[in-house]
C-alpha cells in the first residue's frame, strides 16, 4: 500500500514539474488599437476604454495622464507588446517589473511613461500614466571660507 501511495506523490510531482509553466505560453503578438489618446502611447488590440477612471491635461508641450483600459491579456503579452512597440515611437525603456501586477516606464525627451497591467484571471486593468520627468534643480552654494 506504501508502495502504490508513494507511486502516486512520484508521479504527481513529476507531472507537476512538466507541465509548460506560465512563459511556455506561445507569445502570440499583440496587435494596436486605434482607440489610444496620445499617437505615440499603443493600446493593444482588444481592449477598452474607460474614460470615467480616467484623467488628460494637455496644455502647449505638457501631457499629464492616467488612462485606464480593460482587455484580455496575459502579462508577458503586454510585455513583449510594451517592449517591441514604444522603442519604435521614441520612448527608452527604463525597467520592467513582471509579476501579477506588471510594470514598465518608459521615457521620452522630457516625459515619462508608466504602464501597468493587473491581471485578474483572463484578462486584466491596464492603466497608462504619463507625466513631464520631474528633475529636481540643486543649486549648489559655496560659503567663504574663514581663515
Amino acid at each position: 500500500m506504501k508502495k502504490i501511495f508513494y507511486a502516486i506523490v512520484l508521479s504527481v510531482f513529476i507531472c507537476g514539474c512538466a507541465s509548460p509553466g506560465y512563459y511556455h505560453f506561445k507569445a502570440d503578438d499583440l496587435g494596436k488599437s486605434d482607440i489610444s489618446r496620445f499617437d505615440d502611447i499603443p493600446v493593444p488590440m482588444g481592449f477598452k476604454f474607460f474614460p470615467l477612471n480616467s484623467f488628460v491635461y494637455e496644455a502647449g508641450k505638457v501631457r499629464i495622464g492616467v488612462l485606464e483600459y480593460y482587455g484580455s491579456s496575459f502579462p508577458y503579452k503586454i510585455v513583449k507588446f510594451y517592449k517591441d512597440n514604444m522603442p519604435n515611437l521614441g520612448w527608452r525603456i527604463l525597467n520592467v517589473i513582471e509579476s501579477k501586477d506588471t510594470l514598465l516606464s518608459f521615457e521620452k525627451d522630457n516625459e515619462i511613461c508608466i504602464v501597468k497591467f493587473s491581471y485578474k484571471g483572463s484578462g486584466g486593468s491596464l492603466v497608462i500614466s504619463i507625466s513631464p520627468r520631474y528633475e529636481e534643480k540643486t543649486t549648489v552654494k559655496t560659503l567663504p571660507v574663514k581663515k
